[in-house]
């Protein structure tokens, strides 16, 4: 009874929060959104997305429904509704920036939409993206720690891991070089110290708990050398001459037609 309370009371409130809500658009700004639009876009439209799924997934797992399902189904069942859903958010997102510009034009007609964007698409969503990645790779190797494989369920020689872990951590740093806006507030520096403070804190995990270097926790050990990687390439990026040529090399075979234009935000780079 409470459960079923609980899961319709969720996107009731939510509803009714986001029409009083409503009112108040155009007010006040965060990270350049409108906040109310940040507020639709960032708290309102997960927390319904969470609860759609959690009201899905004990639908189908219920065996009330006259069909048997095994859990192979269900997750099938799950994974396609929840891809759906991701569809759907990712249209809310792009209506709560588009609205964002709509609101400002509204209140300046003057107002410059293209530099409003670009602060977006140059500097805000490349620190979210990158500084989520490598958040979630800390994450999955700090796990690994206290919840191990069971060793039955990989095969893999434990030594297989070192390429692989160093060869994302080179993709990650191509990948960071070409999204660089080299704008005057450094996004590259900013990456440079969340490798560094990310690594460490790999390092205090493996001093603390002595994760030993077998199957059971490979994801530990690719995010070591994930970051490892990270941080001994950006020591020899910056001390050396060949490694940046190097480097600058490789970006410029994957850049795209016109990569090299930046609208500067925050004033001419010294």
């Amino acid at each position: 009874m409470k459960l079923t309370i609980f899961l319709f009371a969720i996107p009731i409130l939510s509803s009714l929060s986001g029409l009083l809500l409503y009112r108040f658009i155009g007010k006040k700004q965060l990270f350049k959104l409108d906040s109310i639009q940040f507020l639709y876009a960032f708290v309102l439209a997960p927390l319904l997305f969470v609860w759609a799924k959690t009201f899905f997934y004990t639908l189908v797992s219920t065996q009330n429904l006259g069909i048997a399902l095994s859990s192979n189904d269900v997750f099938i069942l799950d994974t396609v509704f929840s891809t759906f859903l991701l569809f759907i958010y990712a249209f809310v997102v792009m209506h709560s920036l588009t609205k964002t510009f709509n609101v400002r034009m509204k209140d300046d007609p003057l107002y410059n939409i293209f530099h409003h964007s670009e602060y977006f698409h140059l500097w805000l969503t490349h620190l979210a993206m990158f500084g989520g990645v490598l958040s979630c790779i800390f994450i999955i190797g700090a796990v690994n720690v206290f919840l191990p494989f069971p060793s039955e369920l990989v095969h893999t020689p434990p030594l297989a891991i070192l390429p692989v872990g160093i060869v994302t951590g080179v993709l990650i740093f191509v990948s960071a070089l070409l999204s660089d806006p080299k704008q005057a507030k450094n996004f590259g520096r900013v990456l440079k110290v969340l490798y560094g403070v990310l690594f460490m804190a790999q390092m205090v995990f493996y001093l603390v708990f002595s994760p030993s270097f077998d199957n059971e926790h490979l994801l530990f050990w690719w995010s070591m050398l994930v970051f490892a990687t990270l941080v001994t390439i950006s020591f020899f990026s910056y001390r050396s001459v060949k490694t940046q040529s190097f480097f600058e090399r490789v970006v410029s075979k994957c850049k795209h037609l016109e990569w090299e234009f930046r609208l500067q935000l925050f004033g001419d780079k010294k």
